[in-house]
């Protein structure tokens, strides 16, 4: 026993020997050992050596410089092998380093936007120059300096084990700082310079802010663009794999899962380059209506269409609530406003779109609310070399005050007719205190059938016809209605149209010429039956609009109580319309003249209307149109008679005035005829100036000139009158010609 614990003894000593000889020699030649193992400059500042419980060398404030690129490390723990120092080789077998910091310098640090790679020249730094062997990182940072000065920071505490010339390394806590990302995984290093990698990671979290300053100073994305991106909390993620390529400038990710905000997108896939090319897939997606709403909103372009919405619609606010679904979303293009939007390459891709119990809470101004109910929605959108076109398979909607609606079909944007089908069919539905029913069939022929029905507290519309698309180019139309009827409804407008507002915000609010010039659009329409409140209604309403460029044309024609109108409007932008309206008439009855034109004024008088007259109008505003009117018209009638004079309504009331210049009583005669009268007249700001009236029959004739004032209904009248006895008289009228006036 004394003889072994003495041989065990001495191999101690031995040991411990060698292993003070291994430091000495270690601590001489260990600058001259890195220098061999890297072929990079060292330095440090300090270097002990510990035996226990294993041979390691610490360094302190090591320092590596390879051209500009530095790794700096202050305490590195260099766990030597056992059994190769026992052979005579020193060997690393671990090594720990705390708090590393790596700084890599590209190319363009003056903030050229170039990929990341090495300058031209130099020795690249490959991973032959790093050793083999487990390394551990303890809280480290890598900052890759290149291509547009600031640095991208990546830290990180792993192991990492260099096998076949590639550096593995298992990430225990990640985070790229520059582009707000951790993530827990693995990163494969490839090269360093030019930057090579892939990041693995089982789970993961980005910064959206960080994210999008990331793309932007890196020119994926333009400052315009990310302006129009809402802000959005988190995104989270599980499946990452992320691949980047330092000298095409290439990005691309894939996840199992993505979690943005409350959006969840399932098997997604990004790709990017330098120059704005994208590739986006995803398999599945749940979007949240509340939160895609809240971020239409938080975009200007989208909050100015939606507060336009709103406002058309009478609503103080809309609440979506509910999912919507999507599947097989495939896009790629290039981002406008990047260096590859030049080449105008269009957009191609699609997505399918389902939704099921979506509903929209509605406000409106008043404070009444009511919700509408999207029953099944099942659609898919589909956009080929930048034209998207929607296909609806199947849509059912509902009210919660009453009324169902199902549409159906396929629509092209920009707006193609010719090849757009559609059925669709809205019955008693009810938004707030109106109702719609409308049915719409538009199959692959160029011709829709519709019909409608709209009720409204203040408003009754109907309407039935046929529309045609002769396809002479996509905006092409042509409408042949049997009926359209615009009357006013309720208690105290009781078929009137509600007149318009008598404030000066309607008369003076200028024409907006946006709605037809610069759209390249071509129409027809042609009305059998046009009836609007309690104006004459209208026959063969026949209107042709061409509108391209700097202007729009309308030019018609209408039929109007016997009477022949032809119709010219010219639109300029912004605001300016010029019209045009000729009128024309032969042999019309007087009689039924009166009758179309007032459907309370009793019928007093008859005979034969010939009609001949021409106006123009230039005018920004209605007002301005009204009072900048002008024309001639001339009046023959022939076989003219005055019935019933002892009950003339106070609107004819200047017969009166006539008979009582001749000295003729009422009770005495109570019907009076003309053999023909000629009235002369002009329109001039607003009056009908009659040059010349004259009234010529068997008892008496009259003659004159005045004018008529439109908007005070005043007629001033001075002439004479001339009985069949011969006798001369003066002849003034000054009368208000409306119910009741004098």
């Amino acid at each position: 026993m004394k003889k072994l614990g003495l041989i065990a003894g001495a191999c101690v000593l031995l040991v411990g020997v060698f292993f003070v000889v291994a430091g000495l020699w270690v601590n001489g030649h260990l600058e001259a050992i890195a220098r061999k193992m890297t072929g990079r400059e060292i330095y440090f500042s300090g270097l002990n050596v510990s035996y226990a419980p294993m041979p390691t060398i610490v360094l302190t404030d090591f320092v590596l410089k390879e051209g500009q690129h530095t790794v700096s490390v202050p305490r590195i723990l260099l766990h030597l092998d056992l059994a190769k120092i026992f052979s005579g080789r020193i060997s690393v077998k671990k090594a720990v380093l705390e708090e590393p910091l790596v700084v890599a310098v590209g190319p363009g640090a003056g903030g050229s936007k170039t990929p990341l790679s090495g300058p031209s020249g130099s020795p690249p730094l490959s991973m032959s120059a790093i050793p083999d062997g487990l390394v551990v990182v303890n809280r480290g940072k890598l900052v890759f300096q290149a291509a547009y000065g600031d640095g991208l920071p990546v830290s990180v505490t792993a192991q990492a084990e260099k096998v076949n010339q590639r550096l593995l390394i298992q990430l225990k806590t990640t985070s790229i700082d520059e582009i707000g990302l951790n993530f827990v995984g693995e990163v494969s290093i490839a090269s360093i310079r030019p930057l090579k990698l892939k990041v693995k990671a089982t789970k993961g979290r980005f910064n959206p802010d960080e994210v999008k300053d990331f793309l932007m100073r890196f020119g994926y994305l333009t400052d315009d663009m990310a302006n129009r991106i809402p802000a959005i909390q988190r995104v989270d993620c599980k499946g990452l794999n992320v691949e980047f390529d330092g000298a095409s400038g290439d990005i691309g990710l894939t996840a199992e899962t993505l979690d943005v905000d409350q959006i969840e997108l399932r098997d997604v896939a990004v790709k990017l380059t330098h120059g704005g090319a994208f590739a986006v897939s995803c398999s599945h997606g749940v979007l949240d209506s509340a939160s895609v709403y809240g971020w239409l909103q938080q975009n200007h372009d989208g909050k100015t269409v939606l507060d336009e919405m709103l406002a058309r619609a009478k609503l103080k606010a809309l609440m979506p609530a509910g999912a919507v679904r999507i599947s097989s979303l495939r896009l790629r293009g290039v981002l406008p406003g990047t260096e590859g939007a030049q080449a105008a390459v269009p957009m191609d891709g699609g997505v399918d779109i389902s939704v099921q119990g979506l509903t929209l809470h509605l406000v409106a101004e008043n404070g009444e609310e009511q919700s509408l109910t999207i029953n099944r929605l099942v659609s898919k959108v589909t956009i080929a070399r930048g034209r998207p076109s929607v296909a609806v398979n199947r849509l059912t909607f509902s009210s919660s005050r009453g009324g169902t609606g199902s549409i159906t079909g396929n629509i092209l944007f920009p707006l193609d007719l010719k090849r757009t089908t559609m059925k669709g069919s809205i019955d008693g539905f009810k938004v707030f205190d109106s109702t719609l029913d409308f049915h719409l069939n538009k199959d692959r022929h160029p011709k829709a059938t519709f019909d409608l029905a709209l009720d409204t507290p203040s408003l009754k519309v109907s309407a039935d016809g046929v529309v045609f698309i002769p396809g002479r180019k996509q905006t092409d139309l042509e409408a042949r209605l049997t009926n359209l009827r615009i009357v006013g409804a309720g208690p105290d407008t009781p078929n009137t149209i509600v007149p318009w507002p008598k404030s000066e915000t309607f008369l003076e609010r200028p024409f907006d010429a946006s709605v037809v010039v610069n759209k390249k659009v071509s129409a027809k329409a042609f009305v059998k039956t046009f009836q609007f409140g309690d104006w004459s209604r209208l026959k063969d309403v026949d209107l042709q609009l061409e509108a391209g460029n700097d202007r729009a044309v309308l030019n018609g024609t209408i039929r109007m109580c016997g009477l022949n109108l032809i119709l010219g409007a010219l639109v300029l932008p912004p605001s300016r319309l010029v019209t045009t309206l000729e009128t024309k008439g032969t042999d019309v009855d007087l009689s039924s003249l009166v009758a179309c034109f007032s459907k309370e004024l009793p019928v007093y008088l008859a005979g034969r209307l010939f009609v001949t007259g021409s106006f123009v109008a230039i005018g920004d505003t209605p007002q301005a149109l009204i009072d900048g009117a002008k024309g001639d018209v001339t009046l023959m009638v022939s076989r003219a008679s005055v019935q019933r004079i002892s009950g003339l309504d106070p609107r004819l009331g200047f017969i009166l005035d006539i008979l009582r210049a001749a000295h003729i009583s009422s009770e005495e005669e109570d019907a009076i005829a003309f053999g023909r009268g000629v009235i002369n007249a002009s329109l001039q700001k607003g009056r009908l100036v009659f040059d010349r009236f004259s009234l010529v029959g068997p008892m008496l004739s009259a003659w004159g000139d005045g004018d008529f004032t439109i908007k005070d209904k005043h007629l001033k009248l001075s002439g004479g009158v001339r009985t069949v006895l011969g006798g001369t008289r003066g002849l003034i009228i000054d009368r208000i010609l409306e119910k009741g006036g004098t």
